[in-house]
């Protein structure tokens, strides 16, 4: 699958290239609305397809307990098959696993230091991509 795909605001930024999703954040605080907004932006730009993604949250310095829940809630997991975190440091990494057994999230995630390692691991799941039920 070589479709390519670019959405960019002030505060994020996707692109889908050949089965993946790339997600990166700009600012430092992340709100709900941000959540929903990225979210909804991404379901539209993958068609109904369900693919891997590969989110880059390095420049994230905190967020709101809402917007923690909320990325970590399986309707906004919809349409991911698997999710590679990007941090830019361990304490940050050692946060995520934190919140990850708090919220479990409903795809299988991994948290990496670059983005080259986790376009690695990520892309064994580029297969899984498949249509959403409507």
């Amino acid at each position: 699958n070589n479709t390519y795909k670019k959405y960019t605001e002030e505060r994020f930024s996707f692109t889908v290239d050949d089965g993946i999703i790339f997600f990166e954040i700009h600012v430092p605080y992340v709100d709900d609305q941000l959540v929903d907004d990225a979210v909804r932006i991404r379901k539209k730009l993958t068609d109904g397809k369900t693919l891997p993604i590969v989110s880059d949250f390095s420049k994230v310095i905190s967020g709101t307990r809402d917007a923690r829940s909320k990325l970590a809630c399986k309707d906004s997991m919809i349409g991911t098959s698997a999710a590679a975190v990007i941090f830019r440091n361990k304490s940050q990494k050692l946060m995520y696993s934190f919140f990850k057994l708090l919220y479990n999230p409903s795809v299988q995630s991994r948290v990496f230091l670059s983005k080259e390692k986790a376009i690695q691991w990520i892309s064994k799941f580029k297969h899984d991509a498949y249509e959403i039920n409507k």
